[in-house]
C-alpha cells in the first residue's frame, strides 16, 4: 500500500527501510497513507531520517499516553509537526466538521476567500490529512472534503477553547444559512421542493451539529442564543418532513428559551405556534391549543397579522380534531379573512382546505369539495407539493363519501405519488390507509389489508396516532 503511494520508496533499493516504515505504522492503511503522502510531498527529507523521527515520536506518545493506537498517532503527529504553523491551524480548525463539507464552508469557517480555501485544502489533500471527493455540481456547491474520524479526533485534541468557540459559531452560522436556502427552495414549489429537501438531507449532519452547539451554549453566549432561536425557523417546512416530531419539539423548546432570553417576541410567537403543530402531530391536541392561544396573544400584542392568521387556522384544526366543528369553522373563516387581507396565498390555500375538511366532517360533502377544489388551485399555483398531496387525499375522502370509490382511489393514488416524491411519510401513510378503506368498500379485502399493513408500518415508525386506528381495521378485517 505504501509503495503505491510513495514513488520514492518504490525506487529505493533498501528493502529494510520499507519493512521498518510499515512496522512503525502498524501496517495500518491510514497511517501508511499519511507517511507515504508526506514523503512524496517532501523530496528533501531523507527516508532514513523520517524513520528515525517516526520511531522517536512513537516512543514519546507511548510514554505520555500508553495509547494502543500509537502507530497511527505517531504518523499523524510527525506529519503535523512538520507543517508550517498556519497550515497546522487551518487543518485543526476543520475538526468542527462532523461530515463531508464544501470548500465554501471551510472558507467561511476560516474567514478567507473561497479561492484561498481551495488552495489550502489542496495542500492538505496532498499530505493525505484531508480526503477529497469530486462532486457532481449539486446545488452549485461543487466538490467535497472530509477528515477521517481518527484525524478529526487528533485535530480536535489540539484545538484551543477560543479556536473551538470561533469555528463552532461560524460553522453554525453557515449551516443555518444552508437550512434557510433549503427552505427557500421548498417555498418556490414544484421541482424546487425536492431540491430543497435534497439539500437539507445532504447537510443534515452539519445542520444538527450547528443547532446542537447553539442550544448547548445559548445561556452564556448571545450569538449562540440568536442562532438557537433562528434554527427552527430557518428549517421550517423541510424540517417538518425530515425531523421526527420529537426532535422538532426539542429544537423548538431550545429556540423558545433562546427567544425569551433575547426578548424577541416575534420569534417567541413563531416557536409557540410551531410547538403547537408538533404536539398536534403527536395527537396531544389540548396541549397544542395552549400553545396556539399563547401564539395569538403575542401576535395581537405586536401586531403580527400573519402570525395571528396562522394561529387561528391551527386552532380551527385543533377544535375540529376534538369534534367541535362549528367552532373550528369560525376560526378558519377568521383566518381566511386575515390571509386574504394581507395577501398570504399559502395561508389562504390552507384556510380553504381546512374549511373543506370541516364541512366534510359535518356531512356537507358537496360544499367540502368546493372548498377543496379552490384550495387545490391555490396550492398548485404556488407549487406547494405537500399541501397539494394533502388536498388530493381529502378530495378522495369526499368522493368516497359520495359513493364514487373508483374516483376516490384516483385521488389517493395522486396523493401517494406526491408523498413519495417529497418523502412525506405521514402523507404516504394516510394515502395508503385511505386506499385500503376504498378497496374494502369494493370488496377487495386482500388489497385493503396489504395497504393497511403498509400504512401501519409508517405510522408506527413516525409515532403517528393514526397507528392505533389502522391497527383496529386490521384486527377487524
Amino acid at each position: 500500500y505504501l509503495i503505491s503511494l510513495c514513488a520514492r520508496l518504490q525506487n529505493t533499493e533498501n528493502r529494510t527501510q520499507r519493512i521498518e516504515l510499515r512496522k512503525l505504522c502498524g501496517y495500518l492503511p491510514l497511517a501508511l497513507k499519511i507517511a507515504g503522502s508526506y514523503l512524496g510531498a517532501t523530496p528533501n527529507i531523507e527516508i532514513a531520517r523520517y524513520i528515525e523521527k517516526l520511531r522517536a515520536r512513537r516512543l514519546e506518545i507511548l510514554r505520555e499516553r500508553g495509547d494502543d493506537e500509537l502507530n497511527v498517532e505517531a504518523a499523524f503527529a510527525l506529519t503535523y509537526d512538520q507543517l508550517p504553523p498556519t497550515t497546522q491551524l487551518t487543518w485543526r480548525l476543520l475538526a468542527v466538521f462532523p461530515a463531508p463539507f464544501w470548500h465554501t464552508a471551510a472558507a467561511y469557517v476560516w474567514g478567507v476567500e473561497e479561492g484561498q480555501a481551495q488552495d489550502e485544502l489542496g495542500e492538505l489533500v496532498r499530505y493525505s490529512l484531508v480526503e477529497y471527493t469530486a462532486g457532481d455540481g449539486g446545488q452549485g456547491k461543487g466538490d467535497r472534503y472530509s477528515l477521517h474520524d481518527l484525524l478529526r479526533e487528533f485535530a480536535e485534541r489540539r484545538t484551543t477553547d477560543d479556536e473551538r468557540r470561533t469555528t463552532s459559531l461560524r460553522h453554525a452560522e453557515f449551516y443555518k444559512d444552508v437550512a434557510t436556502e433549503a427552505k427557500e427552495l421548498y417555498k418556490r414549489g414544484n421541482e424546487n421542493v425536492v431540491a430543497g429537501l435534497k439539500l437539507f438531507e445532504q447537510e443534515i449532519a452539519h445542520i444538527r451539529a450547528g443547532q446542537k452547539w447553539a442550544a448547548e451554549n445559548l445561556e452564556n453566549d448571545a450569538d449562540a442564543a440568536r442562532l438557537c432561536s433562528e434554527y427552527p425557523d430557518a428549517a421550517v417546512y423541510v424540517a417538518q418532513l425530515r425531523l421526527s416530531a420529537r426532535e422538532n419539539i426539542h429544537w423548538l423548546q431550545d429556540a423558545l428559551r433562546a427567544a425569551k432570553q433575547l426578548g424577541d417576541k416575534s420569534m417567541e410567537g413563531n416557536h409557540l405556534g410551531n410547538l403547537g403543530l408538533a404536539y398536534a402531530a403527536l395527537g396531544e391536541v389540548r396541549r397544542a391549543i395552549e400553545f396556539y392561544e399563547q401564539r395569538i396573544a403575542i401576535a395581537r400584542e405586536i401586531g403580527d397579522r400573519r402570525g395571528e392568521g396562522n394561529a387561528l387556522g391551527n386552532l380551527g384544526l385543533a377544535y375540529a380534531a376534538l369534534g367541535e366543528v362549528r367552532r373550528a369553522i369560525e376560526y378558519h373563516e377568521q383566518a381566511l379573512l386575515i390571509d386574504r387581507e394581507i395577501g398570504d396565498r399559502r395561508g389562504e390555500g390552507a384556510d380553504l382546505g381546512n374549511l373543506g375538511s370541516a364541512y366534510y366532517s359535518l356531512g356537507e360533502v358537496r360544499r367540502a369539495i368546493e372548498y377543496h377544489e379552490q384550495a387545490l388551485a391555490v396550492m398548485r399555483d404556488i407549487g406547494d407539493k405537500r399541501a397539494e398531496g394533502s388536498i388530493l387525499g381529502n378530495l378522495g375522502l369526499a368522493y368516497a363519501a359520495l359513493g364514487e370509490v373508483r374516483r376516490a382511489i384516483e385521488f389517493y393514488e395522486q396523493a401517494l405519488v406526491i408523498a413519495r416524491e417529497i418523502g412525506d411519510r405521514r402523507g404516504e401513510g394516510n394515502a395508503q390507509a385511505n386506499m385500503g378503506n376504498a378497496y374494502k368498500k369494493l370488496g377487495d379485502m386482500n388489497k385493503a389489508r396489504e395497504l393497511w399493513r403498509a400504512a401501519l408500518a409508517i405510522f408506527e415508525a413516525i409515532e403517528d396516532p393514526n397507528a392505533e386506528r389502522v391497527r383496529g381495521w386490521l384486527s377487524e378485517g
